[in-house]
This record gives structure tokens, C-alpha cells and sequence, in this order.
């Protein structure tokens, strides 16, 4: 990982201003690998959050994203079954469309 892009991410997530979707959507992609116990979470609900906003493609590849990010919290995470289990529910939802 870019210690540059890691350093953008940070600064960004740390600013005073509203960030749009887009934007933190590119800084949780960037520091879930640098802290993942952070920001796996936080990278799943907005990935399923914007899923339900965007177009059939769209939402097939981000519930699957996100799907794929919850089901890498450890174990022990206290949140790994609600995030993994509303990521599941979302896309088997879609899935049945």
C-alpha cells in the first residue's frame, strides 16, 4: 500500500468538511488495509448503503464486494454478525429479484 494514498485517505476521513460517498467510499478501500479491525466494518455498510442506490450491475458487484470485506472481520469482532448477516440479507434480496 502507498503510504501516500494511506496519508490522503487519513486526511481526508480527518477534515472538517463533508465528505461525499465517492470520497469515503476511496479512503475505506485505502485503510482497510492498513486497519482492518477499523474499517472493514465501515467499508461493508457503506458498500450495501450504496448498493441500494445504484443500477443492477452496479449492485451485484458492490453487495458482492461487500459480502467479500465482512466476511474477513475476525471472528471474535463483536459486530461481525450484523454486518456480515445485513450484507448476506442484501444481496440474497437482490439475488431473488
Amino acid at each position: 500500500m502507498n503510504h501516500d494514498e494511506v496519508l490522503r485517505a487519513r486526511m481526508l476521513l480527518l477534515g472538517s468538511g463533508e465528505l461525499s460517498t465517492a470520497e469515503r467510499l476511496r479512503a475505506y478501500r485505502v485503510l482497510v488495509h492498513v486497519s482492518p479491525a477499523v474499517y472493514r466494518t465501515k467499508l461493508s455498510r457503506l458498500l450495501v448503503k450504496l448498493a441500494a442506490r445504484s443500477g443492477p450491475e452496479a449492485r451485484a458487484a458492490l453487495l458482492a464486494e461487500a459480502v467479500t470485506v465482512a466476511e474477513g472481520l475476525a471472528e471474535r469482532d463483536p459486530l461481525r454478525t450484523d454486518v456480515l448477516g445485513a450484507a448476506l440479507r442484501v444481496a440474497r434480496d437482490e439475488t431473488a429479484r
